[in-house]
């Protein structure tokens, strides 16, 4: 391999290379020319980029949505009214509602004059960095920026929870005024690219706090998030034993929270497999029926003595995009397990076709509001796509495997054959009936005949 070497220019003088600087310097009586070492200004760079690279945070907990899961359906992602924390902050289709937080922040400075703006400022600079922090990314608004940021969406969700709180709706407010804005606007603030801490809210709500003049107990932020996404929950537990404020990442993840059991369920390490869930339809050929179960909670399925319970889930136009940014927030953090992924796919198993669904229909277990019982079972269908799920993870692996085992005993098969055929109503238990008292009769009659001719053989013999 030929190398070139470098050409040096010289005017009438000595020639002078200047390493330490990454520069040769040419000099000569009338000139001086200097030209940089291609290697040294290359090292210089790589050493600049890694100083910016920022160090991983251990706190991270707002991420963007993996392409993959973007790909099976991207609306479900997306905010349509407001944007909430940096990610989807200026997009102009969302812009109607910025000037509306401006109303907000003015609203709760006039309810708590006692504290002023400037407070909320100083408190909100000091969380700053660990706000940026819970980004999955460095967020590139300046101090100032991100600061109004937290301000204005801090504040609306505070003033939003606090109306829905008190039940005082302003009739100017174009958010109650309509019927169309608030459902759409809670769907926004569940969005897993739509959020800001909980901690900031916290920290604002703890600043706002004052004794109440009447002696009514002031409400705590846990009491006032519950309050406003009560339509999602189905929980009826004092907040405070079921969960920490300290623990909670943003709005998302205290929802997520509330359909959990009180205690997760810890299986043995050879216990953790993920099994195929045979479908409503094959459970019901081999003789599995079905019980829906009054539960405070999502995950509340058992197989008990042939009878699979399962809550009650009502499906609505809402709901896909409700599973879906709570599985994607459950693949972005390691540290979660996967119930709800868990249940999805459990519930992916269950439904593959409308027959299942209506099936389970049949059994109060679901209401269909989606209207064709194909947009029930595409919703699951299509939610665990690009989906993973460690064996480890997957919390219903014993469910899976008594259902498994259960439809593989033939005698559970011939049972319910002959209760479908011969059993399934009323009059085809007594033509059953019917049928064995005539092939009886029958049987007696025969065998009487056959005693009276063996007894007359003999006389005549």
């Amino acid at each position: 391999m030929n190398v070139k070497k470098p050409v040096f220019l010289t005017v009438g003088g000595d020639l002078q290379r200047m390493e330490t600087n990454g520069t040769v310097s040419e000099r000569g009586d009338d000139a001086s020319i200097q030209t940089e070492n291609p290697d040294i200004t290359f090292l210089s760079s790589i050493r600049e980029k890694l100083e910016t690279v920022p160090p991983l945070s251990s706190t991270c907990s707002i991420h963007k949505v993996p392409k993959m899961l973007r790909s099976v359906n991207d609306k479900a992602y997306n905010p349509k009214v407001i944007s909430i924390g940096p990610f989807h902050r200026g997009e102009e289709s969302l812009q109607v509602m910025e000037e509306h937080k401006w109303r907000y922040l003015r609203i709760f400075l006039d309810w708590y004059p006692q504290i002023k703006l400037e407070d909320y400022v100083e408190v909100l600079k000091g969380l700053e960095e660990s706000a940026r922090q819970c980004y999955v990314e460095p967020i590139k608004l300046g101090s100032y920026e991100f600061v109004e940021m937290m301000l204005l969406d801090g504040f609306f969700i505070l003033v939003l929870f606090l109306k829905m709180w008190t039940r005082e709706w302003d009739s100017r407010d174009p958010i109650f005024r309509t019927r169309w804005m608030l459902g759409p606007i809670m769907l926004d603030m569940l969005l897993l690219e739509n959020q800001i801490p909980f901690f900031v809210l916290e920290r604002l709500f703890q600043l706002s706090e004052v004794p109440n003049q009447d002696d009514e107990r002031h409400p705590t932020l846990l009491e006032l998030t519950y309050v406003f996404f009560s339509k999602f929950l189905k929980r009826d537990e004092i907040l405070d034993q079921t969960i920490s404020r300290s623990e909670v990442k943003h709005l998302l993840d205290f929802v997520r929270s509330f359909l959990l059991p009180s205690s997760i369920m810890v299986l043995p390490q050879g216990d953790r497999r993920y099994d195929f869930t045979p479908t409503a339809t094959e459970l019901h050929h081999a003789g599995a029926l079905f019980k829906v179960v009054k539960s405070n909670c999502l995950l509340d399925i058992n197989f008990r003595n042939g009878v699979l319970e399962i809550p009650f889930l009502k499906f609505e136009d809402w709901t896909e995009l409700f599973f879906r940014n709570l599985i994607a927030w459950e693949q972005c953090q390691t540290l979660l397990n996967c119930e709800i992924t868990s249940y999805a796919s459990l519930m992916d198993g269950l439904i593959k076709t409308p027959e299942d669904v209506d099936l389970l229909i049949q059994y109060g277990i679901i209401e269909n509001r989606l209207g064709d019982n194909k947009d029930v079972s595409r919703l699951f269908n299509n939610s665990v796509k690009e989906v993973s799920l460690d064996n480890d993870k997957f919390y219903f692996s014993s469910v899976c495997r008594d259902l498994n085992e259960y439809c593989k005993m033939r005698h559970h098969r011939w049972k319910a054959s002959l209760k479908r055929d011969y059993f399934n109503t009323p009059w085809a238990l007594i033509n059953f009936m019917g049928a064995i008292v005539v092939q009886l009769s029958l049987t007696s009659i025969q065998t009487v005949c056959a005693l009276i001719s063996v007894k007359n053989t003999n006389t005549n013999g």
